[in-house]
């Protein structure tokens, strides 16, 4: 019998991160490391106000008080895809194109990345 942590893995390379059915390939650059990942995008152009973003999923400020941000994307990738851990408030650049991670959840091995677009 499979445990519920197990089949979470599984299911995270099997279904959620297989290009094949969720994901794409993108190509990512993070602390002067370019690489590529499977990843799921979701655009968001659109202000997410306090504790709720459009998926349902809460974020927090930093300290701990409401906040208001703007967000254009969620990425959804493997923890393991980086060597460190993405930090909020650092550049990323998804495809090419620069982003400030905004705020960033971990669940189960998968991170979610709030991204707002940014010009160089």
């Amino acid at each position: 019998m499979t445990g519920f942590k197990e089949q979470m893995a599984a299911d995270l390379d099997g279904v959620f991160f297989n290009t094949a059915e969720f994901a794409e390939t993108a190509r990512l650059r993070y602390e002067g490391r370019a690489f590529e990942a499977a990843v799921i995008l979701q655009d968001m152009t659109q202000i997410v106000a306090g504790f709720v973003n459009p998926r349902g999923w809460g974020y927090k400020a930093a300290n701990d008080i409401d906040a208001v941000y703007e967000a254009d994307m969620t990425m959804s990738v493997r923890k393991t895809d980086f060597e460190t851990q993405p930090q909020k408030g650092y550049p990323i650049w998804v495809n090419d194109v620069f982003y400030e991670i905004v705020q960033i959840a971990e669940d189960c091995g998968m991170l979610s990345i709030v991204l707002t677009r940014r010009t160089e």
